[in-house]
């Protein structure tokens, strides 16, 4: 049914309309990233989610602060995924992928895969996270990653035209 659409259901013998939009779990979107993003040694960098996949309300802005806005309050479950690429030697340090709300951490995944030579080297890491958070109705949410390599050098986010390799989404628990 679309969001607009009622049902009758029966409370005791009354019968009552429901419109359908409050048993879907929208607004919802999820969001990919169409090329990479470089991230800055020991600094949070936020991840342009630029391409999406649904954006249910029309809240998502994968064009300037690619950020969601759900625009109605509630209970919203917020996740993201993250591949990120060594640096130019191969090499990793710490990596950490985290969701914001409002400009402030809610949840994050750190990864550490170094050897005692303080680097690690490898193909990806990759950071899985999510989050069931309240929204009072002008909350907005974003995701950052941060890398800290000794060496200074800079990591990056993957991201692919025709491939999902890092994504952002979320959706109101009805």
């Amino acid at each position: 049914p679309a969001a607009d659409d009622e049902i009758i259901i029966s409370d005791a013998g009354t019968l009552k309309r429901l419109d359908i939009k409050h048993i879907q779990n929208t607004p919802a979107f999820a969001a990919t990233t169409s090329s990479s993003t470089g991230i800055g040694d020991n600094s949070y960098t936020k991840i342009q989610c630029d391409t999406e996949v649904l954006d249910s309300d029309s809240t998502y802005d994968n064009s300037t602060n690619y950020r969601w806005t759900p625009a109605s309050s509630g209970r919203y479950f917020i996740y993201a995924g993250l591949t990120l690429l060594p640096d130019a030697s191969g090499k990793f340090g710490p990596t950490i992928a985290a969701i914001y709300k409002n400009g402030s951490m809610i949840v994050e995944s750190k990864l550490d895969t170094r050897k005692s030579d303080n680097t690690s080297t490898g193909n990806v890491h990759f950071h899985e996270l999510c989050n069931i958070v309240e929204d009072d109705g002008d909350d907005y949410f974003e995701i950052y990653a941060k890398t800290n390599n000794e060496s200074g050098s800079d990591n990056s986010v993957r991201g692919h035209g025709s491939e999902i390799l890092s994504w952002f989404g979320g959706f109101k628990i009805a």
